[in-house]
C-alpha cells in the first residue's frame, strides 16, 4: 500500500516538482516553483512514512530497545537505497530485499560458500565479457594459483600445511587444495582481508594491463580470506561485502543498480 501511495505521489504534481528539483533547484524556483515548501513537504512525507513503519516494526516486534536502532542499522538503510539507485521505487525494493535476505544466507557456511563462488563468476563473466577474455582471466589465476602452490611445496613446505576449516562443499573442497594454507591462516587471512578491498579497489581505478593482474590477484585474495576467515563469521562478512560493494558501486555506478544519472548543468 505504501509503495503504491508513493508510485502515485510520485507520478503527480508534486512528485514532478520534486524531480525538476532534484535536477536543478534553482531552475525550479525560477520557474514559479516554490521550493522552500516543496522541500518542507517532502521531509514531512518521508518522516511520516518512517514513523508508520516504526509503528509496525514496533508491534511486530512486541517491544522498543534502544540498542535496535543503532548506526549499523542506519548504515544497512542508506546502503538498501544507495544500492538499489537514489530516485528509482523498485531499487529501493530489491536493495532492501538483498540487505534483508543476504545477512539470514551467510548465516550457512556452505550455502554462503555457494552463493560466494557462483556469485563471484557471474560477476567476472559479466564483467569480462566476451566470455574468451572471462576464460583467460579464469584460466590465468587456476594455473597460476597451482604454480604457487607447487612452488611453495617444492621450497618452503611448511608454509602450506595448515588445514582451513572443514567445509561439505564440494566448491570449498577444490579451492582449499588450489590455496596455499599456512598454519598460522587465521592471523593470515585477517591481513589477507584488509589487502583483498585494496586489490579491489585498484582494480577499479587501474587502466591496461595491470587491471587485470590486480584483478587475478584480488581473485586469489578473495579465495584465501574466503576459506580461512570469511565463511564462518557471518557478522564481519556481511560488514564487509557490504562495505566492499557499494564502494565500488558508488565509483562503477554512482546512481544505483535502477537509479537514472543525475543531469548536472555547470
Amino acid at each position: 500500500v505504501v509503495y503504491l501511495v508513493v508510485y502515485h505521489l510520485r507520478e503527480s504534481r508534486i512528485g514532478r516538482a520534486w524531480r525538476a528539483m532534484r535536477e536543478d533547484d534553482l531552475a525550479a524556483e525560477v520557474m514559479g516553483m516554490p521550493t522552500r515548501r516543496l522541500q518542507l513537504l517532502a521531509f514531512a512525507i518521508g518522516a511520516g512514512i518512517a514513523a508508520l513503519s516504526g509503528t509496525v516494526f514496533a508491534a511486530w516486534q512486541g517491544n522498543v530497545v534502544p540498542v535496535r536502532y543503532n548506526v549499523l542499522l542506519l548504515i544497512n538503510l542508506y546502503a538498501m537505497i544507495v544500492l538499489g539507485g537514489l530516485g528509482s521505487l523498485p531499487g529501493a525494493v530489491i536493495g532492501a530485499a538483498i540487505f534483508t535476505i543476504l545477512p539470514d544466507l551467510l548465516r550457512n557456511v556452505e550455502l554462503a560458500g555457494f552463493l560466494f563462488y557462483i556469485g563471484g563468476f557471474l560477476g567476472l563473466y559479466f564483467l569480462l565479457r566476451p566470455w574468451r577474455r572471462f576464460a583467460i582471466l579464469l584460466g590465468a589465476v587456476i594455473g597460476g594459483g597451482l604454480a604457487f602452490k607447487g612452488l611453495v611445496r617444492l621450497l618452503v613446505p611448511a608454509w602450506d600445511s595448515g588445514v582451513a576449516p572443514a567445509s561439505g562443499s564440494l566448491i570449498n573442497q577444490l579451492v582449499q587444495r588450489w590455496l596455499v594454507i599456512p598454519p598460522n591462516y587465521i592471523l593470515v587471512g585477517n591481513i589477507v582481508i584488509g589487502l583483498s578491498v585494496a586489490l579491489l579497489l585498484l582494480t577499479v581505478v587501474a587502466k591496461g594491463r595491470w587491471r587485470w593482474v590486480t584483478l587475478g590477484l584480488a581473485i586469489y585474495a578473495l579465495a584465501f580470506a574466503w576459506e580461512t576467515r570469511l565463511a564462518t563469521e557471518a557478522s564481519v562478512t556481511r560488514i564487509l561485502i557490504v562495505g566492499t560493494t557499494l564502494v565500488v558501486l558508488m565509483i562503477k555506478r554512482p546512481q544505483g543498480l535502477l537509479g537514472k544519472p543525475r543531469v548536472t548543468i555547470v
